[in-house]
């Protein structure tokens, strides 16, 4: 998950556009730089709902404009299309059980 945030400054629909944005800018960046698909990414822009510190001094609103990611496995999430799904491949077991 790739989630960006805002500050409180400014109107919250353009808050939250900008928060998506950013978030959409940061796992640009993560898919080109690391050949990781799209597949692997979700994205959200929670604009200034999540904020983390004061919006009241210069240094807590940018404290709250920031990307987060959390790493979250799943199951095929990040198959490419010419793979098989996880669920339809042998896992080996038979290999390693002496068969």
């Amino acid at each position: 998950m790739v989630a960006g945030h805002t500050d409180s400054v400014g109107e919250e629909k353009a808050n939250q556009l900008l928060s998506l944005k950013r978030a959409e800018s940061v796992r640009d960046w993560m898919r080109d730089t690391g050949d990781v698909p799209d597949s692997c990414f979700a994205v959200q822009g929670y604009g200034e709902s999540r904020p983390i510190a004061t919006n009241d001094t210069p240094e807590g609103r940018a404290l709250n404009r920031r990307v987060e990611i959390s790493l979250v496995p799943q199951v095929d999430a990040c198959r490419l299309p010419d793979q098989p799904s996880a669920s339809s491949q042998d896992d080996g077991a038979s290999l390693h059980n002496g068969e």
